[in-house]
């Protein structure tokens, strides 16, 4: 069966449909390649001209964006607090977009604005800037688009928020794609090194006021009665401050749970090389943004 059914690919001879993805037929007297995508190959008939095949299945599954709409979302905290970088955090913020195809479908994306970057920014990027590039685009055209989106912004863009807006873009599209395609995106990635994940409580933020490091040894009490192994502390508040927040957290927790730290880019690079040679001594499992 599999000679013949390899007989029939490399001559042409009729078709392959085995109800999945990825079946692929070359016709070499044409030279023409097709993909197939489960019953959708199939149905084109035999009557179809090979070499039309591809362009016949692109058609069936083609959608094109007719809509794009972003919201600008703001919440305040209860309580405001701070850490190194941006200082006090009064409000957090996102920015939500929604891609709309000819099908009815809807892709969603986000763009999280953390401290005192404004969601503004991001949906100004997309409504000003590149709003334009996506209407009638197929959808399934991830990596093009971003490219595009990518090289309109290079003049004031390349980081911050105006990356945050077009990865909010890619985040909606494959949604898209993956609601069109009827699979998890992780699938189309490439699949999933893993079923399960081991989470960290993130916090140890800090108020105006507080008692530190008692107040962060007490909370990483709390995150260990309710099962975390792992916990990430804020930090940046100077590399003796920093050192005594970790230890106080490392004294409270033992030697088995993973700690954590995140600088919110408070330090340069002298400084951060300094810090993690005193990490050493605490086995602290990463440090984060420390430039």
């Amino acid at each position: 069966d599999d000679a013949r059914q390899m007989d029939a690919i490399t001559h042409g001879q009729g078709q392959i449909d085995d109800g999945q993805m990825g079946v692929a037929f070359l016709d070499t007297d044409a030279l023409d390649i097709g993909f197939g995508i489960g019953d959708q190959l199939g149905q084109l008939g035999d009557d179809w001209p090979v070499g039309q095949r591809h362009s016949r299945m692109d058609h069936a599954l083609m959608s094109r964006i007719i809509d794009v709409q972003t919201w600008v979302l703001r919440a305040e905290v209860p309580t405001p607090f701070f850490f190194a970088q941006p200082g006090i955090v009064t409000h957090r913020s996102s920015m939500v977009i929604a891609i709309t195809t000819d099908d009815g479908r809807t892709g969603f994306g986000e763009a999280l604005c953390n401290g005192h970057q404004p969601a503004d920014i991001t949906a100004a990027t997309i409504d000003s800037s590149l709003k334009p590039l996506l209407f009638g685009r197929d959808p399934m055209h991830t990596g093009v688009i971003f490219e595009e989106c990518y090289n309109r912004t290079k003049d004031f863009g390349m980081k911050g928020a105006v990356i945050g807006a077009i990865s909010a873009i890619d985040i909606a599209l494959w949604d898209l794609k993956g609601q069109i395609l009827g699979l998890p995106v992780h699938t189309l990635l490439g699949g999933a090194f893993r079923t399960t994940l081991a989470p960290y409580a993130t916090g140890f933020y800090r108020v105006e006021g507080g008692a530190y490091p008692g107040l962060l040894a007490d909370e990483a009490q709390r995150h260990l009665d309710a099962g975390f192994t792992a916990m990430k502390v804020k930090i940046g508040f100077g590399i003796d401050d920093d050192v005594r927040s970790i230890q106080a957290v490392r004294d409270a927790v033992g030697p088995e749970v993973r700690i954590l730290a995140d600088a919110n880019h408070a330090y340069n690079a002298g400084s951060a090389r300094r810090l993690v040679r005193e990490f050493d001594d605490l086995d602290v499992h990463w440090l984060e943004e420390p430039i």
